[in-house]
């Protein structure tokens, strides 16, 4: 698992309450969700949501805030360019 996966991850974790619960429950709650994406499309799309949410409402994510200004993360997500 890269950095961009374990912090859309972590992103996926808070934005639905689920913290203090497992990495494997984490998971299985994105399978359950993902229906025909794959795992990788629905993490980049949840990153993207929290992104949306921290610039537009001023939602703060804590120390994952740094990772919306992070190049590698963006290009990942806007493949065409930042």
């Amino acid at each position: 698992m890269d950095r961009f996966c374990f912090v859309a991850i972590m992103l996926f974790a808070m934005q639905r309450n689920m913290i203090n619960c497992s990495i494997v429950d984490i998971i299985n709650e994105i399978d359950r969700e993902r229906d025909i994406l794959s795992r990788a499309d629905l993490l980049e799309f949840e990153f993207s949501d929290a992104m949306y949410k921290h610039n537009m409402h001023d939602v703060s994510f804590g120390i994952y805030n740094k990772y919306f200004d992070n190049k590698q993360f963006l290009e990942r997500i806007w493949p065409l360019g930042v």
